[in-house]
């Protein structure tokens, strides 16, 4: 159930508060595919408010674990549940990461990583493949806004 909503610093997300506590980041503008999504949907259409970002912004940690970005990729709809688990667990690429690494230029690019990104305990805010990542993530977000927000959400759990 859902306590109440509040538009994120960027784009079309919000941050979504549920009665037990929970907090979860969303994006309006993506399809009510989840229930977290239809349960948005159906509380603004019975006339939930949202309320506006707020004026003060955390910093940006310079880094976040595997597990945070995990779960926050995973509750932004970039991967599934049972690939976050994977991943944090064995290593394992979820196909969202996959893809982006197949289409990195060249084979010895690819080759890397896979094992940077397998085997990351932690994922730096400016290292390459982490702008990589949120330029494939990101959508119609600017890059910078988008990774700030998805590092500051991640680093908050």
């Amino acid at each position: 159930m859902i306590a109440s909503v509040s538009r994120s610093p960027i784009g079309s997300g919000v941050v979504v508060t549920l009665a037990d506590g929970a907090v979860w980041f969303d994006d309006l503008d993506r399809p009510a595919d989840t229930q977290l999504r239809r349960e948005l949907a159906a509380w603004i259409a019975a006339g939930g408010e949202i309320a506006p970002a707020p004026t003060s912004v955390e910093p940006v940690p310079a880094s976040i674990t595997d597990r945070q970005f995990a779960l926050e990729a995973r509750d932004r709809g970039f991967v599934t549940q049972a690939e976050a688990v994977a991943f944090v667990t064995v290593g394992t690429l979820p196909a969202a990461l996959a893809a982006i690494v197949a289409a990195l230029p060249s084979a010895a690019e690819r080759d890397d990583a896979v094992i940077v990104i397998a085997g990351a305990t932690a994922f730096d805010r400016t290292h390459p493949l982490t702008l990589v990542i949120g330029e494939a993530m990101r959508g119609t977000v600017p890059l910078d806004a988008f990774l700030d927000d998805f590092f500051r959400a991640a680093g908050a759990r």
